[in-house]
């Protein structure tokens, strides 16, 4: 049986920028731990009130709710009910049992997680490419949970696009697979590991962020 250790960051661009909509959230259910980490499209008051929306179906949903399909759909309702018209949600959403060697995922448009599983780091890319919430009336196929490997010893990061998109004076983008996980291979402390990956992004980009980025990092140890 193992434990997560988690650890969590949030770094805006400079003071002059626009607010963005990138949002996360941890729940503890029953021996299980259930997570979202999401961007919303846009900027401006329009992005906070639906990255507010997102939070709280998630909240509402996440304790009860059968799998994480489910929450997805509970989430959609309310962007179409509360959100302002036209946003729409990246989103990737886990569930990490105590028990087992596997973790569920549900990714909705979302940069894929990076899994550092033996030394090795890849991403954690979905069976199918689902759509954004807020978008799923023009989906084709019905969403889909998928699983990967998840045991002790190894680490889990979900990031949004500030990361993934955050770019050198050559135009480069950020590569969190072979860039990131010399931070990620650190050691066993999530924190520690989080403060070197976004020295390096900050490395990467010259020193100052253009976009809002949060990263949640899980680390599985033995209980």
């Amino acid at each position: 049986m193992g434990r997560d250790l988690i650890a969590v960051r949030y770094i805006s661009a400079a003071a002059a920028a626009r607010i963005g909509g990138d949002l996360y959230d941890v729940v503890a259910v029953q021996g299980t731990t259930r997570l979202i980490v999401a961007d919303v499209q846009g900027k401006g008051l329009a992005a906070v009130q639906t990255a507010a929306v997102v939070l709280a179906a998630f909240r509402a949903s996440a304790y009860d709710a059968a799998d994480l399909v489910t929450i997805a759909g509970h989430i959609e309702r309310s962007l179409g009910q509360q959100a302002p018209e036209g946003k729409f949600v990246t989103a990737i959403m886990a569930e990490l049992p105590a028990e087992g060697t596997e973790m569920r995922l549900l990714n909705c448009g979302h940069p894929a997680p990076v899994l550092v599983s033996g030394g090795q780091a890849g991403l954690a890319e979905p069976i199918q490419a689902d759509l954004p919430l807020g978008l799923g009336d023009f989906a084709v196929n019905d969403r889909k949970e998928y699983t990967v490997p998840f045991g002790l010893g190894d680490s889990v990061l979900f990031y949004t696009d500030g990361i993934s998109e955050a770019r050198d004076r050559s135009g480069a983008f950020y590569q969190p697979v072979r860039q990131g996980a010399r931070a990620l291979l650190s050691g066993p402390d999530p924190d520690t590991a989080l403060d070197l990956l976004y020295a390096d992004v900050l490395g990467h980009v010259g020193g100052h962020l253009h976009d809002d980025s949060a990263a949640l990092l899980v680390i599985r140890q033995q209980a």
